[in-house]
């Protein structure tokens, strides 16, 4: 079986008020040998492009539309605040890999909820927010966001 080494140039090209991008590449072997006649199809819902790469490997779709740029998390995930310990904010910041409704609550050790930071539908993506702790006592701490029925806690350090 050959390795397949997919090179994609994304030009992008502007019709009057539509914006229409062009998207070119190469498909080639380890051996850098272009590859003819591979049938692709560029999917970006609802439409479904194809084309077939020519002698020397190359191909290009037209008219494209609704292109994106940034990708989209596959699972959701919580980085560790920073700084940590902090005195008297921090940032906090997490990931989403689709839209849905958030809730990021900071915890004291008794596990009493003291802050309630994010509340409400976010769409999908990265975000932070920071957390102001300047009318808590030093201490320890619990941030947990909760997602699509799943929870993740992370513990942090006051120190005043």
């Amino acid at each position: 079986m050959k390795n397949i080494i997919l090179a994609l140039v994304v030009l992008l090209f502007f019709d009057g008020e539509t914006e229409s991008q062009v998207v070119k590449g190469k498909i080639v072997d380890e051996n850098q040998t272009g590859l003819a006649g591979i049938e692709l199809k560029l999917y970006i819902e609802p439409n479904i492009q194809t084309t077939t790469t020519t002698t020397n490997g190359s191909f290009t779709f037209q008219n494209v539309t609704e292109v994106e740029d940034e990708r989209l998390p596959i699972r959701y995930a919580v980085s560790n605040n920073f700084p940590n310990p902090f005195n008297p904010s921090t940032t906090i910041s997490f990931v989403l890999p689709e839209d849905g409704n958030v809730t990021l609550k900071v915890y004291d050790l008794l596990g009493r909820a003291v802050a309630e930071l994010v509340n409400g539908t976010m769409k999908a993506g990265s975000h932070e927010t920071m957390f102001d702790a300047s009318k808590l006592p030093s201490g320890v701490y619990f941030y947990k966001l909760d997602f699509g029925g799943k929870s993740i806690s992370k513990k942090f350090v006051l120190t005043k």
